[in-house]
């Protein structure tokens, strides 16, 4: 049985579109096109190329998730950055797409990595705990004395109820003739 021969899959990847070139083992390009950028068009087309698809495309704000849409229909899948090389001619996303693609078949380009999208579910869970711890400890220190708990674990808003040490005279000490009362003469 004769094995399928791999086509080499490049992405010029913009907000409402794709620019595609492809080339086979040879470095011939036998298809460009512009695709939607939709999940349903993107995979029509990788799908329509056979199983032996390589794909690469710029690092970008969609990146992770054509990474995660493309991952499960090609045989191998690179987001690439490309910046600091140095630019050749006029440039176009015709011409990026067909450049990338030829990185791509001759294995000149170094991927970044683009893990299991577990793993950014992971880092949002531990952002928002720290967030929370950060705004927990945010607001005891602003608050610190207004809240305050005692040797029980009773919670009194009021700094002379903690112990013996900072009672407060009664109030008829600060009355004239009351009981207790000191002289004001100081």
């Amino acid at each position: 049985m004769k094995e399928q021969a791999i086509q080499y899959v490049a992405l010029d990847v913009h907000q409402a579109t794709l620019v595609v070139s492809v080339r086979d083992e040879q470095g011939s390009i036998v298809m460009r096109a512009t695709v939607a950028t939709e999940a349903k068009a993107i995979v029509g087309l990788v799908r329509g190329l056979g199983s032996r698809v390589h794909i690469t495309f710029e690092e970008g704000t969609q990146a992770q998730w054509l990474h995660d849409v493309l991952t499960k229909h090609a045989e191998h899948v690179i987001v690439c950055n490309t910046r600091g090389r140095g630019e050749i001619g006029n440039k176009s996303d015709r011409v990026d797409a067909d450049r990338l693609s030829e990185l791509l078949r001759l294995g000149a380009l170094k991927p970044v990595y683009h893990g299991a999208s577990g793993l950014l579910t992971l880092k949002e869970l531990v952002k928002s705990y720290v967030a929370l711890v950060e705004n927990g400890t945010r607001v005891m220190l602003r608050h610190g004395g207004s809240a305050r708990r005692d040797r029980r674990g009773r919670t009194s808003a009021w700094p002379w109820s903690r112990g013996r040490a900072r009672t407060r005279s009664s109030p008829k000490a600060n009355c004239a003739g009351g009981s207790g009362s000191r002289s004001r003469e100081g």
